[in-house]
């Protein structure tokens, strides 16, 4: 699901629009895998009903944690317009920030080993305001690298003078 265009100001330019990285789930899922390789065994082979009622019941909370996390990653939404970075999240209750351009003072990543593998990082937006600087880390989105150049070249943008 992409950010939704309702959430766009008037005239504003949606940029780059990136979700966590697959492997946010990827625990979960292969928990589930385990689970229902485990219950197809204990099922084929006779096994005591009751081993398998464990089994089956195990697969269903598989199943739950699967379904929470998977909901979670299709929730999130790290988004760059021409004017903004915004870092929507939550099932039921949304939460967010959003990151007006010209408060925006560094922008950084963070990789670690596993990360270069499969290309994901943390993202760290550094920005200004009344209260100081503020971090905002967005944490496993995919191709971080890419998306600190995205936002560092709407930044050059929005400085430059217009004329």
């Amino acid at each position: 699901m992409a950010f939704p265009s309702r959430l766009l100001h008037d005239g504003e330019e949606l940029i780059v629009d990136v979700r966590l990285h697959w492997s946010h789930f990827a625990g979960p899922a292969g928990g589930l895998a385990a689970m229902l390789a485990l219950l197809v065994t204990l099922s084929v082979g006779s096994a005591p009903e009751l081993l398998q009622l464990l089994a089956a019941m195990a697969t269903l909370v598989a199943l739950a944690r699967f379904v929470v996390r998977y909901a979670r990653w299709a929730s999130t939404h790290v988004v760059l317009t021409d004017r903004r970075v915004v870092h929507r999240h939550g099932v039921v209750a949304k939460e967010g920030v959003e990151i007006p351009l010209d408060h925006v003072h560094a922008v950084s990543y963070r990789r670690p080993l596993m990360g270069r593998l499969l290309r994901y990082g943390d993202l760290v937006v550094r920005s200004g305001g009344r209260h100081g600087e503020v971090l905002h880390r967005i944490p496993r989105i995919s191709r971080p690298m890419w998306v600190q150049c995205q936002i560092t070249e709407q930044l050059g943008r929005a400085r430059q003078p217009r004329v």
